[in-house]
């Protein structure tokens, strides 16, 4: 499928960066190992980073020159890694021990990013892990969807809650783009049992 990011994805470097999030940083004090699904991989700094720390990474994006970046970035690293083109709202998946998607919903209609909760939700393992991070409605620009504080909490108010919180971003640039920063939230939840 065609992106908007794929000229981006085609550039030298990395859109994105390399660096993983902080949130994706905290599931080594969480587990040692087992299978992750990143959701909206892009280049792959998150799974890269999980992949370099013993996990069995999948991601799955919608852009194919995403996919093929993130799985030629992880061949040059010695990493096995698997990627998968598709549009998240439609794929079929297996269960996985961690599932994350980090700056994805807000790309997402509210229908379909909630949807995708629930598909990560269901596709968690017994004592799996959900990791996500979205734009909160203070930021400017126009996103299909925006979450307003406290949302993801009460989404996953069956889950335990780990690690939840709103802040705001360091200044950052993507590609050659403006500096900016971003309202977030961000929440590490586990399945109960």
């Amino acid at each position: 499928m065609t992106t908007k990011l794929d000229a981006e994805y085609r550039k030298e470097g990395f859109h994105w960066g390399l660096n993983p999030s902080s949130a994706v940083k905290n599931i080594l004090h969480l587990k040692s190992q087992g299978t992750v699904l990143d959701i909206g991989v892009g280049e792959g700094r998150n799974a890269l980073f999980l992949a370099q720390n013993g996990f069995a990474v999948t991601g799955i994006d919608i852009s194919e020159e995403g996919i093929k970046k993130f799985t030629q970035e992880a061949q040059k690293r010695g990493l096995h890694v698997h990627g998968i083109v598709a549009d998240i709202t439609t794929a079929e998946l297996e269960k996985y021990d961690v599932i994350l998607a980090i700056n994805l919903l807000q790309f997402l209609t509210k229908e379909k990013a909630y949807a995708t909760i629930e598909k990560m939700k269901k596709h968690a393992e017994p004592d799996g892990i959900n990791i996500i991070q979205v734009f909160l409605k203070e930021n400017q620009g126009s996103f299909p969807y925006l979450f307003s504080k406290d949302e993801l909490k009460t989404l996953y108010s069956d889950w335990d809650i780990l690690l939840y919180k709103e802040y705001e971003t360091p200044k950052e640039k993507h590609g050659n783009g403006p500096w900016h920063h971003h309202y977030v939230a961000e929440i590490i939840t586990k399945r109960k049992n």
